[in-house]
């Protein structure tokens, strides 16, 4: 849901090209899909929202593309403080469900090289239709 902020998927997935939700799991309350401790759960927490993001764009025949913000800060005080593992998480639920294109949100732009891998020549080769 929105958590009454206006922000109703449905409102704006059929009128948009991309729509990037801010998928952060330290913003997610205690108890959200199921985990006391959301923020200490980046995988799932991210698997969880953009599989609902999926589900609920499908029945709309011209939906936006999914590009879904991911948290690479630690907010405030919560554990756990996140690493480039928890980054590679977040990373991989949304890969894993189909979606290859994501941001990494710092507010201080602060970014951990580590939370990336190297850019492989497969896919760069794929990506701009050439290739042997």
């Amino acid at each position: 849901g929105d958590l009454g902020i206006g922000q109703g998927w449905e409102d704006f997935i059929t009128v948009a090209d991309v729509v990037l939700p801010m998928v952060y799991p330290s913003h997610y309350y205690p108890g959200a899909y199921g985990y006391a401790r959301p923020n200490a759960n980046p995988y799932a927490i991210v698997k969880n929202a953009l599989r609902e993001a999926l589900e609920r764009s499908r029945p709309h025949a011209r939906s936006a593309a999914i590009r879904p913000f991911l948290q690479a800060f630690t907010l405030g005080r919560r554990l756990p403080r996140y690493t480039p593992h928890e980054i590679r998480e977040q990373i991989r639920a949304a890969e894993e469900l189909g979606i290859t294109t994501w941001v990494l949100w710092n507010p201080r732009s602060v970014y951990q090289r580590d939370a990336l891998r190297p850019y492989s020549t497969d896919v760069r080769t794929a990506s701009s239709g050439g290739g042997q």
